[in-house]
């Protein structure tokens, strides 16, 4: 190619001759030098320069570059004007096919070339996948047209696609292509939308999901052959579950704080203060009409006042007599509760409208609520009518304290009473199989205990927990289909005196007295003093009573 110095100063005389400069004389040896180059199977060498202008580090085949802008003088009428033209060598692009074509047995003999194909039609990348049968160098644009051919990929770019919008199984495809590029894809199986095999590292060229399952399924059965296996999963899954438990309990005590909008001043100071540990939580069931039995109990076994609230802090001991609303909100039944917790304080209101038939579901909220309320080891129901020594009922639950879950009463199985009218009448008496056949085990509803899982269970599942008739029968049936220890324990259900009077005699102190026949002490009022001077405990066996000592001792 020649210089461009020297076209420069060849055309110099034309200047001063036409006063203008034509671009075809100055362009005209190239285009004749381009032609020349398109026939010659190499490119052609620039002429090398004098040794006094070529320095020794260039390379005698490199195009040769103006090292500075040419002035070009332009001759006018009146001036000479001086032009600054940037300029640049023409650049060379290679015609491939003409090139290949005549050295294609040069470029076969060369390994670096990763798009020549062998004869065999494997391709020297390692991935023989082309089909071409020929022996001619592919170029890499065509090469890679294949290749996305056969993968069925439209294209690696995010811009391009179905829509272009990157939706559904145009997304996949991008998402093939990304891994493909990467090479995650030969490490993960894939599946595609179409069942489309993907490959994987080794001799395997595809898998399919079938293998994959099959696989899968052989690891399974091989862990169940595994007795440590077992063991491990059986612990994770009483772990999951424990913290399962725990978790819709905290929901369930914070969904019974927020629905009830009547709340005593245990609901406005749990919040506010920290959940402390409690031993036992006593609910004594008590009605709108039982004004004088309540007094009963506070005058005898029940401390009143700050006797009470030492109960709690130092013995862990709570109590409260437990009651929902009247019927009609705001009457004189809701006021007259009012007013006496007012004076007394003594009292847990339950979100539940009060009726005997509701027995049932007002235990089940009982349950609940407590639960939320306090978090103690014990949960224990008692009606109104019923003379208990506190001291004696603590030392006996300490005893089995250690029990997730223990039902503790005096367990009975009465008959199931299907002729209506009578008391205690079970409308689902075909439930239980023919006529006259009897309940299953269940604690005497006068008094029973409950470990804290119990309650807690109760209060998660309170919404599909199924209530009969009676309220005992309905706490024995939410505990038949869990592994729940019954614990019958008969100094639960003493008779009044005589017969909780001998036993104390003897040392042996009844945990509750009631007549049988009453389902409670028959007229209450008039003989709780009488059956507490007789049957009670000592003054001081609250107070002095260490139950966390007894609780350690009786393990």
């Amino acid at each position: 190619m020649a210089d461009w110095h020297g076209v420069m100063s060849k055309n110099s005389g034309n200047l001063g001759r036409d006063e203008d400069f034509d671009e075809e004389e100055v362009w005209a040896p190239y285009v004749k030098e381009k032609e020349d180059l398109t026939l010659s199977p190499t490119p052609r060498k620039l002429p090398r320069e004098s040794s006094s202008s070529t320095n020794s580090s260039s390379s005698s085949s490199a195009w040769r570059l103006p090292s500075k802008p040419r002035m070009i003088r332009r001759v006018g009428n009146s001036e000479t004007k001086v032009v600054h033209q940037q300029s640049s060598a023409p650049v060379k692009i290679p015609d491939w096919s003409k090139i290949n074509g005549k050295h294609a047995n040069i470029m076969e003999s060369s390994s670096s070339s990763s798009w020549v194909e062998n004869n065999n039609g494997d391709s020297q990348d390692g991935y023989g996948e082309d089909d071409d049968d020929d022996d001619d160098i592919v170029p890499p644009h065509e090469w890679l047209a294949r290749k996305l051919a056969r993968s069925q990929i439209s294209s690696f770019s995010v811009c391009e696609g179905m829509g272009r919008t990157l939706k559904g199984r145009d997304l996949s495809k991008v998402r093939n292509a990304v891994l493909t590029k990467t090479g995650f894809l030969e490490m993960w199986m894939l599946p595609d939308d179409k069942d489309i095999p993907t490959s994987r590292i080794g001799n395997e060229k595809s898998v399919n999901c079938d293998r994959k399952t099959k696989v899968l399924r052989n690891e399974a059965n091989s862990t169940e052959g595994n007795p440590g296996s077992q063991n491990s999963i059986r612990t994770l899954d009483r772990a999951i579950s424990d913290l399962e438990m725990k978790l819709v309990a905290a929901r369930a005590e914070r969904e019974t704080i927020m629905k009830d909008p009547i709340i005593s001043e245990d609901l406005k100071t749990v919040e506010s203060t920290v959940r402390r540990k409690y031993f036992m939580v006593i609910g004594i069931n008590t009605a709108f009409s039982s004004r004088k039995r309540r007094d009963s109990v506070r005058e005898t076994w029940m401390p009143k006042a700050e006797k009470r609230k030492k109960l709690e802090e130092e013995q862990g001991i709570v109590i409260r007599f437990v009651i929902g609303h009247s019927s009609t909100a705001g009457g004189i039944l809701d006021r007259a509760i009012e007013a006496e917790e007012k004076v007394h304080g003594d009292f847990l209101r339950l979100q539940h409208i009060e009726g005997y038939l509701e027995l049932s579901a007002k235990t089940k909220i009982y349950f609940a609520t407590a639960v939320s309320l306090w978090d103690a080891d014990f949960y224990v129901k008692v009606d109104d009518d019923v003379h208990v020594n506190l001291a004696t009922l603590g030392m006996t639950l300490a005893g089995h304290i250690k029990k997730p879950r223990v039902y503790v009463g005096c367990m009975k199985s009465g008959p199931v009473l299907a002729r209506k009218g009578v008391k205690y009448h079970e409308p689902e008496y075909w439930k239980f199989g023919e006529v006259g056949n009897k309940y299953f085990r269940h604690a005497t509803g006068q008094l029973y205990a409950i470990s804290k899982d119990l309650a807690t269970y109760i209060s998660i599942n309170q919404d599909v927990l199924h209530k009969y008739a009676n309220e005992d029968v309905s706490l024995g049936s939410w505990f038949i289909g869990l592994d729940v220890e019954h614990v019958d324990d008969r100094r639960l259900c003493c008779g009044t005196p005589p017969d909780c009077e001998w036993k104390a005699q003897a040392g042996n102190i009844c945990v509750a007295s009631f007549d049988w026949r009453c389902s409670g002490i028959c007229r209450s009022v008039e003989r709780m003093m009488e059956v507490h001077e007789r049957c009670g405990e000592d003054k001081n066996a609250l107070w002095t009573t260490n139950f966390k000592q007894t609780s350690r001792s009786a393990i």
